[in-house]
């Protein structure tokens, strides 16, 4: 279903209709039941939050006037589940950063798992040419109060460097402190 993605909004679409109902949509020889856009628009939700947001956009315009109580209870978990996918917290923003290491740092530059002091715990470890780096990642700014977190964890583990990512910065860093807005780990994905 996935390879129709595409051709959601393609204006040869046509609709289908049964007895003065909707019964779905056709998109180049493909049918798409109500069902089928609800499918849809969870397998679209990781991808592309927005097309999956029309796709429901239009099920709901189409079907939740015939009052189908299935359709119904089916849409609101299916909103539900786009939601869930996109919400973002800082914990969520994790996976992105350690996709983005390679791009950001380069080829050497790795993700590692270190034994942590359960009292100074970095979000990550990167290692670059044989040196571990704690990153601090904040989902809104990165302010004065992470600053001081990621320097606890750079003087506790007598690191060198430190990387610090969130969605604005709010503080001077110094230089041996690395800056990643997440609109660069986005732009990565």
């Amino acid at each position: 279903m996935a390879d129709i993605i595409p051709f959601i909004c393609n204006p040869k679409a046509k609709v289908i209709m049964k007895d003065g109902k909707y019964e779905g949509i056709e998109i180049d020889g493909i049918k798409l039941n109500r069902f089928d856009l609800l499918a849809l628009a969870s397998e679209t939700a990781f991808d592309d939050e927005k097309l999956a947001w029309q796709i429901m956009n239009i099920a709901s315009i189409m079907f939740h006037p015939q009052d189908d109580k299935t359709f119904n209870v089916l849409y609101g978990a299916v909103a539900m589940d786009i939601a869930r996918k996109n919400y973002v917290t800082e914990a969520s923003l994790y996976p992105l950063f350690e996709k983005a290491v390679k791009k950001l740092f380069g080829n050497n530059a790795e993700i590692v798992k270190k034994s942590n002091n359960p009292k100074h715990q970095p979000d990550a470890w990167v290692r670059i040419e044989n040196q571990d780096i704690p990153v601090e990642i904040k989902l809104h700014s990165f302010d004065k109060k992470a600053l001081s977190q990621l320097q606890r964890y750079m003087n506790f583990y007598n690191c060198k460097q430190g990387i610090a990512v969130g969605n604005s910065l709010m503080v001077d860093l110094p230089e041996n402190i690395i800056f990643i807005s997440i609109n660069e780990l986005e732009e990565v994905k």
